[in-house]
């Protein structure tokens, strides 16, 4: 099972979250516009048919907390046509309103923890 390490200001004091089977993910092909992520994704695969920018909206942190979000470019046109990861209304990204991905094939690995969205 993977574990994220949970680090405190208090030396000695640091704990190990599960995350759950990475083995047994669920995976989902966006092969539209808009997605909704669900609270039991984990592999986002954008493969948008035709070619046109893509926004991927995530839920409310708190239903996916402690798990992590894989968003990836799988047809490799991010860089003309790029993919938007927003969150929830009142939640950001490492402090943004969103990110972009805008390199050919390129990913980003996303988690809610502890109240706030991170790229990992």
């Amino acid at each position: 099972m993977p574990f994220i390490l949970n680090a405190t200001s208090n030396p000695g004091t640091a704990t190990w979250t599960d995350f759950g089977p990475v083995g047994n993910a669920n995976v989902v092909e966006v092969l539209t516009t808009l997605y909704n992520v669900q609270a039991d994704d984990q592999v986002i695969l954008v493969n948008q048919v035709p070619a046109a920018p893509v926004t991927v909206q995530l839920p409310e942190g708190a239903t996916m907390d402690a798990n992590l979000v894989w968003i990836k470019d799988k047809k490799g046109t991010a860089g003309a046509q790029n993919i938007t990861v927003r969150p929830a209304l009142g939640e950001t990204i490492d402090g943004a309103l969103s990110i972009l991905i805008n390199a050919n094939y390129a990913s980003r690995t996303l988690v809610f923890f502890n109240g706030e969205w991170s790229i990992v």
